[in-house]
């Protein structure tokens, strides 16, 4: 099955947004950490961008040897740490270029497609699909990931406690044009 490359800046939000993404197209995909060397690197990512350079020297940790080949349709990021990376590497591929969240400051007309939820209050553009909220992928996986993290974070307390839960469920669905836009190869 064709894959995504899914690139993550380690921060669960982002990366959560990206797998629903990713299986909403129904697509397998393969999660990797990125980041900036620094501050001063991301600064020249957008600088870089609006010159037309792309480099990923900017970057440390993950920084792929991938080939055409590897099967990926496709190179998402979420998040501001991701937006530069994932338009680089999907050139480099010669596959799409996705971004989940609006990535202000980037040339916005050079991405393949961006999702972006309304509170970004994203400009209006061929290339972005605006979306009423974040997208959310909570099956298992996701709830069992969130209590282990939970539990190594917070020690459990031998006091007694009350805990309101409060429901609340907004489910929305990807409007139709979102999918062929960003995959169609």
């Amino acid at each position: 099955m064709k894959r995504i490359l899914v690139l993550t800046d380690g921060k669960a939000g982002h990366e959560n947004q990206s797998k629903a993404f990713a299986r909403a197209l129904g697509y397998d995909f393969e999660i990797k950490e990125i980041h900036f060397r620094g501050a001063v690197w991301k600064a020249l990512s957008y600088l870089f961008d609006h010159l037309g350079l792309h480099t990923l020297s900017l970057y440390q940790g993950f920084l792929p040897d991938l080939h055409a080949d590897d099967g990926y349709v496709a190179v998402l990021g979420t998040g501001s740490g991701t937006f530069y990376a994932a338009k680089t590497i999907a050139r480099r591929l010669g596959v799409k270029s996705g971004v989940v969240l609006y990535p202000r400051g980037y040339r916005i007309s050079t991405f393949d497609c961006v999702l972006a939820p309304a509170f970004d209050r994203p400009a209006s553009a061929s290339n972005v699909i605006e979306i009423p909220t974040n997208l959310v992928a909570n099956d298992a996986a996701f709830y069992e990931t969130g209590t282990k993290a939970f539990l190594e974070r917070y020690t459990p307390s031998t006091k007694p406690a009350v805990a309101v839960i409060v429901p609340y469920v907004l489910a929305v669905e990807l409007p139709p044009p979102a999918a062929p836009r960003f995959v169609q190869v």
